[in-house]
């Protein structure tokens, strides 16, 4: 089977998006608080979260997500419920995932969730 890299995934390697991370690092080393903002309640409806954050939760930052609650969730806990719901929807459970895919490790399902997630909320050019 063929995988042709979709825009979400190619995202973080476009000169356009590396940019915008170069000024939010600059802000951040200014010492400027950044938040960035969306309309969303639920950060895993959002593309910033499967974009924006995945990107600086996975070059080590501290990456934390304001709920309608007004409560700070970090990045690893809305990814563990992220990848939960994409083994739910697939009637998989922890433990036999494991036991029937002792290969299909914690990285594969992670990545395989976003690539779910980024189907589910991404950008779609018109045909």
């Amino acid at each position: 089977e063929i995988y042709t890299l979709s825009l979400h995934d190619a995202l973080p390697i476009l000169a356009s998006f590396l940019s915008g991370v170069e000024r939010i690092k600059k802000g951040v080393e200014k010492g400027y608080r950044i938040a960035l903002m969306c309309s969303e309640a639920n950060p895993l409806e959002c593309h910033r979260f499967s974009l924006v954050a995945r990107y600086f939760y996975e070059n080590g930052w501290d990456v934390q997500h304001i709920m309608k609650d007004a409560e700070l969730a970090s990045h690893e806990t809305i990814e563990q419920q992220m990848i939960q719901e994409f083994l739910h929807s697939r009637k998989y459970h922890v433990s036999e995932v494991d036991e029937l895919f002792g290969t299909y490790t914690k990285e594969d399902q992670r990545r395989d969730a976003y690539r779910q997630k980024n189907r589910e909320i991404g950008y779609r050019a018109e045909e």
